[in-house]
């Protein structure tokens, strides 16, 4: 990313970080809020599982193809307008489905949605990364990370609360308003000049991947993350299929292992040290997948809460460390960088949601554990072969 003429570099505020936290948390909450709700919405607006399962799907894998194309349409645009443009129009997509009873309509509103976030979290990290440096930035982009993953399993939990007291609808309305008041916190960013996104032309990603280090690790969050939100699209239904009496906040409680376990973001400037830097951190939290899948195959919602709890806890230590690593290990340009991996990530993301449900609907539990269990050594095998990587960081 370029800067316009005459634009020194700075180090933000702490009212700016603060609006970036905000922002990072309520575009996660739309995003994310909606999964404990899908067996509600499914019976509600009389459609089967495996659609109401794409309401997720649909508005993660527009994150996975708009950041290579988004230099197109994103040059020369000020950060902090696309930000409160981007809020606003979040929360009036989350409108529509409170009013009008169509599955479709909702899973349009939700691409609507997975078309915007994009854009958002592009923002986001470049204002991060090009406002910090060094070990300032992994700390900056830790705690943005951790906010992100607060944002979607803190309001899990809430709207799962509020549709037990209500409806789903009420659970939107308040994600909405959530979204409104992140629009106004947008208006706390410095006006600065306009900044230049890159388009990402495929010989640029060629030259990324030229790089021994970055390749070694770029793969390894969306792999973990391919796992993450497999299990996390599983667990509305299996819950369902252990006691279908049990309620849209019941299905939230699961996820509170997830919130906790996201803590371990704000606090990773001490747990990187004490696990000897940044690529053995990353190597900790994808052992925990291995610990911690196998129980899956034991049906019992209070093993399935602790074998989320220690998944949670490895996702959130691969997640708030690898945009700092990445970004510091690349010698591209951070909006190019940012760009390939978010792509990577979301891509993996929103195949996560769908095949390996596909396995486990025609296979079984056992072939499904099978599959994660293959994809976290995957994950597991390129960052022991990005062990050097960590002395080549300043």
């Amino acid at each position: 990313m370029s800067h316009a003429a005459g634009l020194q570099p700075r180090t933000a505020g702490s009212h700016e970080l603060c609006a970036l936290l905000w922002i990072a948390y309520c575009t996660f909450a739309a995003m994310y809020s909606p999964q404990p709700l899908l067996q509600s919405i499914s019976i509600d607006l009389a459609t089967d599982r495996a659609a109401a399962g794409l309401l997720l799907t649909v508005v993660i894998l527009p994150l996975g193809i708009a950041p290579l194309l988004y230099g197109l349409f994103l040059n020369s645009v000020p950060l902090r307008p696309l930000l409160c443009a981007g809020m606003v129009c979040t929360c009036l997509s989350l409108l529509p489905p409170v009013f009008i009873d169509s599955y479709w309509l909702f899973l349009a509103m939700r691409f609507v949605q997975g078309l915007i976030a994009p854009a958002m979290l592009l923002s986001l990290m470049m204002y991060v990364s090009t406002h910090y440096s060094g070990t300032s930035m992994q700390r900056a982009m830790a705690l943005y990370t951790a906010f992100t993953m607060i944002g979607s399993f803190s309001g899990r939990l809430i709207c799962g609360y509020v549709a037990s007291l209500y409806t789903w609808r009420g659970a939107l309305v308040l994600l909405a308003l959530l979204c409104a008041s992140a629009a106004c916190a947008s208006l706390l960013l410095h006006s600065e000049g306009k900044t230049k996104a890159s388009h990402i032309a495929p010989s640029k990603i060629l030259d990324i991947l030229r790089q021994e280090d970055v390749r070694k690790i770029i793969l390894c969050s969306p792999l973990c993350i391919f796992v993450h939100a497999s299990v996390l699209n599983f667990i509305p239904f299996y819950m369902h299929d252990l006691d279908n009496s049990v309620s849209e906040f019941g299905i939230s409680i699961i996820y509170l292992g997830s919130l906790l376990c996201a803590m371990l973001g704000i606090f990773s400037r001490y747990v990187v040290p004490l696990l000897g830097g940044e690529v053995r951190t990353v190597m900790v939290g994808l052992s925990l997948f291995v610990v911690f899948i196998p129980l899956l195959l034991l049906h019992s919602a209070l093993i399935l809460f602790i074998s989320l709890l220690g998944m949670s806890a490895g996702f959130a230590l691969v997640y708030t460390t690898m945009p700092g690593l990445v970004n510091r290990a690349s010698t591209s340009e951070k909006s190019i960088t940012n760009g390939v991996y978010l792509s990577a990530y979301y891509i993996f993301a929103a195949s996560g949601t769908f095949f390996p449900m596909l396995l486990y609907s025609h296979y079984g539990l056992l072939p499904y554990v099978l599959c994660l269990l293959g994809v976290i050594f995957l994950a597991l095998y390129f960052a022991f072969g990005a062990r050097s990587v960590q002395g080549h960081l300043q």
